[in-house]
């Protein structure tokens, strides 16, 4: 780096999911067709989401105001419940939308059928709260 500032030696960004994994048809919240939501755990789970964009401004940042920063920062966009993806998608539909929950009892199920499957893995993390969200 030039102008007199000391490099950055090393950052560690950790994120929430990024929003579009919600949308990605085989992490299977929102359905392909976006007419199904299926809330990991229940509707008032909870998962911190985050936008490239998020991620970006976190990188401006540490590279270009703390260039002397080691250490680990945190970034997301927001923390959200499956409910309130469900509202809206809704909202954006204009449409009612499917309704399932995958609890964590049977997503365990699943991961035990397919242990090395880490969509599965995910999926009972998100399930039980502890996917991302920042307390």
């Amino acid at each position: 780096m030039s102008r007199g500032r000391k490099e950055t030696e090393w950052v560690i960004v950790s994120t929430g999911i990024f929003t579009s994994f919600l949308f990605w048809p085989p992490f299977g919240v929102v359905s392909e067709d976006h007419k199904t939501v299926r809330a990991l755990g229940g509707w008032d789970t909870k998962v911190t989401v985050t936008t490239p964009r998020d991620i970006g401004g976190m990188v401006a940042e540490v590279v270009w105001a703390a260039p002397e920063f080691i250490g680990v920062v945190f970034t997301a966009g927001e923390t959200v419940s499956y409910g309130q993806v469900i509202a809206v998608l809704e909202k954006v539909l204009g449409e009612k939308v499917d309704r399932e929950v995958w609890s964590v009892d049977m997503l365990k199920e699943e991961l035990v059928k397919d242990p090395e499957n880490w969509l599965e893995k995910y999926r009972v993390v998100f399930a039980e709260g502890r996917g991302g969200v920042f307390r």
